[in-house]
């Protein structure tokens, strides 16, 4: 049986989560996006989590986040 949308919005939200638990306290690598923006390691590695259980689950849509790049095959066509 597929996995339903709340399902998998809950399971991504989950894997970021635990990756942003596993690093909390860390000293964490700073990316500057802009003269007043940045991101930090936990931010890229938290939104990769999401998106490898968005990609798992469903492999033909396009993911788009705010640190990374969009990403899969429909993203082109927007």
């Amino acid at each position: 049986m597929p996995i339903t949308d709340e399902e998998l919005a809950v399971a991504a939200a989950r894997s970021g989560a635990a990756v942003l638990g596993a690093m909390y306290g860390a000293s964490l690598k700073r990316f500057e996006k802009s003269a007043d923006d940045f991101a930090a390691s936990a931010d890229l590695e938290a939104e990769s989590a999401i998106v490898d259980v968005i990609r798992a689950a469903r492999p033909d849509d396009a993911v788009t986040g705010e640190e990374g790049e969009g990403r899969g095959p429909r993203f082109e066509s927007w």
